[in-house]
């Protein structure tokens, strides 16, 4: 839901792309992009308005289909109608899914600094802080 909007609903279509990696020990890589596509609310003369996202979590699958996972989001659109607020936020989403569907909410991140850009316009974060070697391997997903 957009900020400020209670009891307002976007109705819109999501497609995603999933990579899914199945680890032997029942935990799920994830990772993909979406596209967020609504239409206009005028009869259909307006322009679509579209977001899209990159999302990475991680899942636990249970035998017989059913699990929950955990990830984060990076938002960007150009739209300036009801999508507008989507563009570079940050997400953290919770999923639960079962064989004959699931659920994924996704709230903003707002605590904290990002270590890294998070857009052109966004400069690197600057400080006092230590790179792992692991981390360094970890590149800014463009949008």
């Amino acid at each position: 839901m957009p900020p400020n909007a209670v009891g307002t609903t976007i109705n819109a279509t999501q497609t995603s792309n999933v990579t899914v990696n199945i680890l032997p020990n029942g935990l799920a890589l994830d990772k993909g992009q979406s596209l967020i596509v609504i239409e206009g609310d005028d009869g259909g003369s307006a322009e679509q308005e579209n977001a899209t996202s990159n999302f990475v979590d991680i899942s636990s699958l249970n035998p017989d289909g059913s699990g929950a996972g955990a990830g984060v989001v990076f938002f960007s659109t150009n739209s300036t109608g009801q999508l507008a607020f989507l563009d570079n936020m940050v997400g953290i989403n919770q999923g639960e899914f079962s064989p004959e569907g699931g659920i994924v909410r996704t709230w903003e991140w707002k605590g904290g600094t990002l270590p890294f850009e998070t857009g052109a316009r966004a400069a690197p974060t600057t400080g006092n802080h230590t790179t792992h070697p692991q981390c360094a391997r970890v590149r800014r997903i463009k949008q």
